[in-house]
């Protein structure tokens, strides 16, 4: 209809467009003032470039996740599937309808590690070793 008001022309935003810049100034505000460990919401994409940011994934073969998800959350094999299915589903497509990106490019990551198949306190260990050393290095 001419003359409608979209939300683009009215200067503002439609809900999901809304939702994704909450999220975005959720994450910048954490990563600016106390830091964190942000899990989902494409932190790895809202802050990519930024030398305060290490990016992290931790992930593993299906069923050796789906095992993982069994003992960490003491369900079933049925409910920790239908988890695993619906949350790489839901950050896979967050991740491609936000930002036209790929969950699974590595240039997303610093470091990734099967934490199925290291142990999660060595994952830990990893990480933080591997996040001083990304942090200490001034290039």
């Amino acid at each position: 209809v001419l003359g409608a008001s979209t939300p683009e022309l009215a200067g503002e935003l439609s809900p999901e467009e809304q939702v994704r810049s909450d999220v975005e100034g959720s994450i910048r505000s954490l990563a600016e003032t106390t830091g964190g460990v942000i899990l989902g919401r494409a932190g790895m994409v809202v802050l990519r470039g930024r030398r305060h940011a290490f990016h992290v994934r931790l992930d593993g073969p299906p069923d050796r996740r789906v095992q993982q998800a069994m003992r960490i959350s003491e369900i079933d094999e049925v409910e920790a599937r239908r988890r695993c299915r619906d949350t790489d589903r839901a950050r896979r497509v967050y991740v491609k309808r936000f930002y036209d990106d790929d969950l699974d490019n590595p240039a997303l990551y610093h470091l990734m590690i099967d934490s199925t198949a290291v142990p999660l306190d060595a994952c830990t260990d990893t990480i933080v070793v591997a996040a001083h050393a990304f942090w200490s290095d001034p290039t």
